[in-house]
């Protein structure tokens, strides 16, 4: 059986991880699965990761609309943190 997300607010809380966007530290639902998925599509240009980024994270967290600037940087920071022999 696949595994399609978390069954319940519980279960999402334990694959939650803290990441600093804006200043702030946010907890971000699934990050794991969301960096995972990104790096197998194979993209190479910052922009492009930072918007793929957002798109998956926004399937398991409410990204408000002004804070989506800050979502791409946070997470793109998150991605090459996790990654960074992709670094450039």
């Amino acid at each position: 059986m696949e595994d399609d997300g978390p069954c319940c607010p519980a279960a999402a809380t334990r694959r939650s991880s803290k990441i600093w966007l804006g200043g702030n530290l946010v907890g971000v639902v699934e990050m794991d699965r969301i960096v995972g998925e990104v790096r197998q599509m194979g993209i190479e240009e910052d922009e492009t990761i930072a918007d793929a980024l957002v798109e998956r994270a926004r399937v398991y967290n409410y990204i408000p609309p002004q804070a989506v600037d800050d979502y791409k940087e946070g997470l793109l920071n998150e991605y090459r943190k996790r990654h960074p022999s992709e670094a450039k």
